[in-house]
C-alpha cells in the first residue's frame, strides 16, 4: 500500500524536472516510505518528460492548461493516504518534506509549509511578491477567513487524500492554491503550517507566476468565497445608515450647525437604503446557490438572519404591500396636487412623498424578483 504520494505540476521543466524527482525519491529511501512521484505534465515541449519517466515517476498528462489543472489531474491519480504538492522547479527541497510528512502522520488534514518562517534565499522571491503580493493576501485571507496560517501562497503543502476529496476544487489557475487553503478551513480541516526554506528557481528562466494577474484572481476568489464581506456586512451597513438617515429627513430638513440636509440627503439616504437592500438580496441569491450546489462559503450573523426571516411567501408579501404602498403615496401626492388645480405645491413636502413612493415600488420590486429568482435555482437544481 503506498502511504505517500508527492505530485509536481510540470511543463518544460527539463533543468529542475530530475532534481526534484532524485530528492524525492531520496527522502522515500531515508525514512523508509513506500512512496510514488506523479508529474502532471501540462504540454511538455522539451525533455521533462523523458527525464520523469527515466527516474520512475509516473506521468500524467494534463490538456487543460493553468497550474490548478496540472495539480488535480495528478492529485486525482495519486494512490497515496497523503499527498505532498510541490513545484518541480527546485525552488522547493524534497529532502525537507519531513516536517510536512509528520504533521500528517500526527493527525492533521492540510499542512501547508510557510516560507517567511523557514527562509527565504537571496533572489528566490521578488520584491513585489515577498513585501507587496504576499503579505497584503496573505492578511485579507486571515481577516476574512480565519485561517491559522501566514504564508497563503507557499506551493509546498501535504494533505490527506480523503480530506482533499471532500473539497471540489474548481480552480484552473494559480488561484488554486488559495480555494484549496479557504476550503480546507471552510471545511473545518484541522489545519497547521510548518516553516520551509524556498531557494532561487533553478530553471534559470521566467517563472510561470503573473505576479499582478494571478494575484488579482487569488483576490477575487477570496471574496467570491466570503459574501459575508462582499455583499452581508456592506448591506448591512448601508441599510442601517439609509434607514436611519431617511426616518430622520423625512420630517423636514436636518440641522447639523450650519450644514443643512434636506431633499439631496433625502435621496442619498434612499439610494443607501436601495444599495444595502441589493447586497442583502445577493446575500440571499448566493446563499441559494451555494446551498443548492453544494458549494462552500462564509456564513456571518447576517447570513444567520436572512435564514431566519426568508420565505418565498413572506418575501412576495412583503413586496406586494411595498409596491401598492408606493402607489397610494403617489396617488395621494397626485390628489394633493390636483386640490390646489394642478398649481405651485410646497416642493419640499411633495418630493419627500414622492421619493418615498418611488423608493417603495423599487423596493418592493427587488424583493420580489429576488425570491422569484431565488425559488427559479431551487426548482432548477431539483
Amino acid at each position: 500500500m503506498i502511504q505517500l504520494s508527492i505530485v509536481m505540476p510540470c511543463l518544460n521543466e527539463e533543468k529542475t524536472i530530475g532534481i526534484c524527482i532524485e530528492k524525492a525519491n531520496e527522502f522515500f529511501k531515508k525514512n523508509k516510505i513506500i512512496g510514488e512521484i506523479i508529474v502532471g505534465d501540462n504540454g511538455s515541449n522539451d525533455n521533462s518528460i523523458k527525464i520523469a519517466e527515466s527516474l520512475g515517476a509516473s506521468i500524467i498528462h494534463i490538456s487543460k492548461k493553468g497550474y490548478g489543472a496540472a495539480l488535480k489531474g495528478a492529485i486525482h491519480a495519486a494512490r497515496g493516504k497523503y499527498i505532498i504538492m510541490g513545484d518541480s522547479d527546485d525552488s522547493y527541497n524534497f529532502l525537507e518534506v519531513s516536517g510536512i510528512f509528520f504533521k500528517l502522520i500526527e493527525g492533521y488534514d492540510f499542512v501547508i509549509g510557510n516560507r517567511f518562517q523557514g527562509g527565504i534565499q537571496p533572489g528566490a522571491m521578488p520584491w513585489k511578491n515577498r513585501y507587496i503580493g504576499n503579505p497584503i493576501l496573505t492578511w485579507i485571507g486571515r481577516m476574512l477567513f480565519d485561517i491559522p496560517c501566514r504564508d497563503f501562497h507557499c506551493g509546498l503543502r501535504g494533505f490527506r487524500k480523503e480530506a482533499y476529496s471532500q473539497l471540489s476544487l474548481l480552480s484552473d489557475g494559480m488561484e488554486f492554491a488559495s480555494e484549496m487553503l479557504i476550503k480546507a478551513k471552510l471545511s473545518k480541516l484541522k489545519i497547521t503550517e510548518v516553516p520551509i526554506v524556498l531557494y532561487p528557481d533553478g530553471r534559470g528562466k521566467s517563472s510561470h507566476l503573473r505576479p499582478w494577474k494571478d494575484g488579482w484572481k487569488h483576490l477575487v476568489l477570496m471574496f467570491l468565497h466570503a459574501p459575508a464581506w462582499s455583499f452581508s456586512y456592506p448591506g448591512f451597513i448601508f441599510c442601517l445608515l439609509g434607514m436611519l438617515f431617511s426616518c430622520l429627513l423625512l420630517r423636514g430638513p436636518l440641522f447639523l450647525g450650519n450644514i443643512s440636509l434636506d431633499l439631496g440627503s433625502l435621496l442619498a439616504s434612499f439610494s443607501f437604503l436601495c444599495m444595502g437592500m441589493q447586497a442583502l438580496t445577493f446575500t440571499l441569491i448566493t446563499k441559494s446557490y451555494a446551498s443548492e450546489n453544494g458549494i462552500f462559503y462564509q456564513r456571518s450573523f447576517v447570513d444567520e438572519a436572512i435564514k431566519k426571516i426568508y420565505t418565498f411567501e413572506r418575501f412576495l408579501l412583503t413586496a406586494v404591500i411595498l409596491i401598492i404602498g408606493g402607489f397610494l403615496i403617489g396617488l395621494f401626492s397626485l390628489l394633493q396636487w390636483i386640490e390646489k388645480d394642478f398649481g405651485p405645491m410646497n416642493a419640499s413636502i411633495l418630493l419627500r412623498y414622492l421619493l418615498l413612493a418611488c423608493f417603495m415600488v423599487i423596493l418592493g420590486a427587488q424583493l420580489a424578483f429576488s425570491a422569484l429568482f431565488v425559488e427559479m435555482q431551487k426548482i432548477a437544481t431539483k
